[in-house]
């Protein structure tokens, strides 16, 4: 039991500090010296858990993205604007951490996580009579769309700090689901 704690507290310490450097410095100019001495970890504890500094970042993206899984994957979408609020929130909150993210690693990762969010709202909000008697590749591209555009809609609110709430940006974001349902509804008769 304390082995663990102990493990947390070591990887609590590397992320802190390694947030601290990368206040004012690109993870590629982090070394692992420079990491430890603003951690307080010597390099052996370093090296037991990680091989190099973005290790450490990869980590705190995994961790997210487990938080994430738990919080919001893991429960039936009741109110798709109440959803869309609290995970927007969830990452309002964890602002710094997400353009940590974006700039320091392959946005792949966060792009999965934001999407599989957005796609279940999508696919839980867009009307069924809109998916009736279709082979599914309309409604799959919709979705691509919709999704696609409210990651790179959330990346930018987050990167430039957009003074907007969360809630907002979730009523936003479930006005462009609206009108471009819409807009395929219309076409597609």
């Amino acid at each position: 039991m304390k082995s663990n704690q102990r493990i947390e507290l070591t990887k609590r310490l590397l992320q802190e500090g390694l947030l601290r450097i990368l206040d004012h410095k690109s993870l590629e100019k982090v070394s692992v010296t420079e990491l430890c001495q603003e951690s307080g970890i010597n390099r052996a504890t370093f090296y037991r858990h990680y091989s190099v500094p973005r290790d450490v970042l990869y980590d705190m993206q995994k961790m997210v993205a487990e938080e994430i899984n738990r919080r919001f994957f893991q429960k039936e979408i009741d109110d798709a604007s109440a959803y869309l609020s609290a995970f927007f929130t969830y990452l309002y909150e964890r602002a710094n951490w997400f353009r940590l993210f974006i700039r320091n690693c392959t946005e792949d990762d966060l792009l999965k996580i934001v999407s599989d969010a957005l796609t279940r709202v999508s696919a839980n909000t867009i009307p069924l009579a809109l998916a009736s008697g279709k082979d599914g590749t309309d409604l799959r591209l919709l979705i691509s769309f919709i999704v696609g555009g409210g990651y790179y809609v959330l990346r930018q609110w987050l990167m430039e700090d957009i003074p907007q709430p969360p809630e907002k940006i979730a009523k936003l974001f479930l006005s462009y689901l609206d009108y471009s349902t819409s807009i395929y509804h219309k076409s597609s008769k």
